[in-house]
């Protein structure tokens, strides 16, 4: 069977306009698609097949935060750090709390780090 047309069959058109991996997907919901006896991730397949080349180094962000979306309008290359911020990772959960787990607000004076931690100094006051 042609190669695109295999690839096409996998996927489901939504009407947020996500083109949804049916196929297999990872623990993670990324789609993985098979070529010449090598497993690949079915974004990265998208991206490359209608965007070009991926840079060395470079990861492939979904916009829309559906990691099963292969819709190469809402995959962009980013760096490392970049698909780290801009995706759900505990990195970018942890960078938008505003306040620690008791309440307090983490400000300039209350907030301190150790080994790249944030603390809360109210809270260590308490203990």
């Amino acid at each position: 069977m042609d190669l695109l047309l295999r690839f096409h069959n996998k996927v489901k058109l939504n009407d947020n306009g996500c083109h949804i991996w049916t196929g297999y997907t990872d623990d993670d919901g990324y789609g993985k698609f098979g070529i010449k006896n090598k497993i690949i991730s079915s974004h990265r397949f998208s991206y490359n097949l209608y965007k070009g080349q991926i840079p060395n180094n470079m990861e492939i962000h979904h916009i829309c935060n559906n990691t099963s979306c292969v819709n190469p309008n809402h995959l962009e290359v980013v760096t490392h750090k970049e698909n780290l911020i801009l995706g759900n990772s505990p990195s970018s959960i942890n960078r938008d709390k505003t306040h620690c787990p008791k309440g307090h607000k983490y400000t300039k004076e209350n907030t301190y780090f150790s080994n790249k931690r944030r603390y809360c100094r109210k809270c260590r006051k308490c203990r």
